[in-house]
């Protein structure tokens, strides 16, 4: 009778316990732990800006993201490019001394901020694509004022204080003349909002105090 051989095989017990180290391993890799749950905006406690208003039919609460969308929409539709002085008769000086004469009529006629930010927004969205020469850039601005001010005003300015603060250089045919060549270049568009509009609505959402919100218009009529 032939006795029965053991066969030894190599290394074979170091083998599996390797192999079954590495399983551990990466078994211990993917395993899969506890998921933590991602923190949505519904857990935060978040304040409603408008809550105080809900039930004010004048401030229309349930279109104000509708309304603040079409703004977002209109200032995209009539962008006002950089730089559009370069190259022009009516230079970046001109411009800035024509805004501070548009403050000051502003002031003196006691109207709406809202009527100087939409009258520099006329302005500049005529000028930047029609040539206006040095002798006429500030009869632009006197109509683009007379625009805005029938836009944002319940009463505007006669036609006889207009040519008075202006120094008497333009008629007033001259000045209707102007006010209709605009109407007809921007095509009517005059519904661009005006960054005003944006700090009011941005304000009430961050609720800030009247401090920081007259701060924050002195730092937008430094940028006209």
């Amino acid at each position: 009778m032939i006795a029965p051989v053991a066969i030894h095989l190599p290394h074979t017990e170091t083998n599996r316990i390797n192999i079954k180290s590495r399983n551990l391993v990466a078994e211990d890799r993917f395993t899969k732990k506890s998921v933590v749950e991602p923190y949505s905006c519904e857990q935060l406690d978040i304040d409603d800006p408008d809550e105080d208003c809900r039930n004010d039919p004048y401030m229309v609460t349930e279109y104000i993201q509708d309304i603040s969308k079409y703004m977002r929409t209109l200032e995209d539709k009539y962008p006002i490019r950089k730089g559009f002085l370069d190259g022009r008769e009516t230079t970046p000086k001109m411009r800035e001394i024509l805004v501070d004469w548009l403050v000051q009529m502003r002031l003196k006629f006691k109207m709406r901020i809202e009527t100087l930010y939409m009258c520099v927004s006329l302005i500049d969205r005529y000028l930047q694509n029609n040539e206006v020469g040095r002798n006429t850039y500030q009869l632009v601005g006197t109509s683009a004022f007379l625009l805005a001010a029938k836009y944002e005003e319940t009463f505007y300015p006669c036609m006889y204080d207009l040519k008075f603060i202006g120094g008497r250089i333009y008629s007033g045919k001259k000045i209707l003349r102007m006010e209709r060549d605009i109407l007809v270049k921007l095509d009517f568009g005059l519904g661009r909002p005006s960054s005003i509009e944006f700090l009011r609505r941005y304000g009430q959402i961050a609720k800030v105090r009247r401090v920081h919100h007259v701060l924050g218009k002195y730092m937008l009529e430094l940028a006209l």
